[in-house]
């Protein structure tokens, strides 16, 4: 999530108590991505690695509708397998399949790059 992208998205007002654990969703983006889905199935994910440790968010809506989540993995979660992560959970509601990748999060290599700003670059 760019400053740009969240400051375009934002609707105003507070954060949906669902997603307040997120870091970087702006105020009244669930409502957008409600309206986005549509037309298709949307995901927002978050992942906050360091050293090994770190969270990961997921919700995806469908036809206007949250049918997903929201689901928190991290440090306060209970432990799950990396096939039962929250992103991977998400993105095989979107219709990814592992085949012989790790997991769904690997398949469609989310772990390319580290930061935000090396995907807008195309970078590592």
């Amino acid at each position: 999530m760019t400053e740009g992208l969240f400051d375009e998205v934002a609707r105003g007002g507070t954060v949906d108590s669902r997603f307040a654990v997120c870091q970087r969703f702006p105020p009244g983006f669930d409502t957008v991505l409600a309206e986005w889905s549509g037309r298709g199935p949307v995901a927002y994910v978050e992942a906050d690695f360091w050293g090994g440790t770190g969270t990961q968010f997921a919700a995806v809506w469908e036809a206007g509708a949250l049918v997903l989540g929201p689901i928190v993995d991290g440090d306060d979660a209970p432990p799950v397998t990396v096939r039962r992560s929250a992103i991977s959970q998400a993105l095989r509601r979107l219709g990814v399949r592992a085949h012989g990748h790790i997991d769904e999060f690997d398949a469609v290599g989310l772990g390319r790059h580290r930061r935000v700003e090396a995907w807008l670059k195309g970078q590592p």
